[in-house]
């Protein structure tokens, strides 16, 4: 599990309230967003701390069968739940089976999935959806306006809380302007999941290479990382596979991480590409840079400043930017110095 413990405490305290609260996590791909959810399904698992009493968990990733429209998506659910309530010893629900058999959303799919929401209430429990990928959904035009106003509903007048995971907040990903305007959007508090810290980037590498050394592993992995998950598990899988942390293993951990960041350089807009490029090459940003700046810096952590001068924080990622302009990370070096670049 990547270490975000304290993320998740905040998260556990909204949707373990006595009226649980909705909360969208978001975070660039592969940051560690769908490990989040499963360590809150974990967490609970493992009662710590114990969920309320009758606590439903459904965990969904909508980047498959669950997303093609609002049926199949209540279908699933319910079937969870009734799995659930067999693995506690609960007789199952039938709801599940009235729902009809063609993929129209229609009043009776709606009706069944509501009718068992009500019933796990009136038994006393509530219902926790974490659902992966939320995106796939509010990007799809079969879900109209109305499926989001009834899961709205759903959290107003039950126990229901949605965890949702998305690489940017959810209304920038709706495809339909019905369902942007929904007013389903403003019963969630937002979460970003960034870059890890030193600390916790250490104990992921060394936890994923118990029998390296913690120092060195912890160094290379963090220098390579700058946080990035990713990176810092390549970086101890490497060393778990009998790889010496340092230069031999740069190539290697390249070619392992190119489809990584290849998705990473397309979730960026032209004006971050543009800001990344010019730092990864030791120039200064402007005055206009002010506001890629602060999205790059202080919310997603891919680039630091220290005394005005600013740098990329994963050595790994800015072989990748020499890479794709054919420049020489060793040239790269030499150039941010000229411009008085440190790390």
């Amino acid at each position: 599990m990547i270490p975000r413990t304290d993320r998740g405490r905040r998260v556990q305290q909204r949707i373990y309230a006595d009226r649980p609260q909705c909360v969208a996590v978001v975070g660039d791909p592969r940051i560690g967003k769908s490990t989040f959810l499963d360590w809150l399904a974990k967490a609970a698992e493992d009662a710590d701390p114990p969920p309320p009493p009758g606590t439903r968990f459904v965990r969904l990733s909508l980047a498959g069968p669950s997303s093609a429209n609002p049926s199949t998506f209540l279908h699933d659910v319910l079937e969870q739940i009734r799995v659930s309530a067999s693995a506690a010893g609960e007789e199952p629900s039938a709801r599940v089976s009235t729902l009809p058999g063609s993929m129209d959303a229609s009043p009776r799919t709606y009706a069944a999935f509501e009718a068992e929401v009500q019933a796990v209430s009136q038994s006393g429990g509530r219902l926790i959806l974490l659902l992966d990928d939320f995106d796939h959904v509010t990007a799809s035009q079969a879900f109209p306006g109305t499926f989001f106003s009834f899961l709205r509903a759903q959290a107003n007048n039950f126990p229901v809380a949605y965890v949702t995971t998305s690489r940017q907040d959810l209304q920038q990903l709706c495809v339909l302007k019905e369902v942007e305007e929904s007013p389903f959007f403003n019963i969630f508090q937002n979460l970003g999941l960034g870059p890890l810290d030193e600390s916790a980037t250490r104990a992921l590498a060394v936890a994923r290479a118990p029998a390296a050394d913690p120092a060195t592993l912890g160094d290379w992995a963090w220098r390579e990382s700058g946080g990035l998950p990713e990176v810092a598990v390549a970086c101890a899988g490497l060393v778990a596979g009998g790889t010496a942390p340092g230069g031999g293993a740069v190539a290697t951990l390249d070619s392992q991480l190119a489809p990584y960041f290849t998705v990473l350089w397309e979730h960026f807009d032209a004006t971050q590409r543009a800001l990344l490029e010019r730092i990864a090459a030791g120039q200064p940003p402007g005055e206009r840079d002010a506001r890629p700046l602060r999205d790059l810096g202080p919310r997603r952590g891919y680039v630091r400043e220290q005394d005005g001068k600013w740098w990329l924080v994963s050595t790994a990622f800015e072989r990748f930017l020499a890479s794709r302009k054919g420049t020489s990370p060793g040239l790269m070096t030499r150039v941010k110095r000229l411009f008085g670049g440190s790390r």
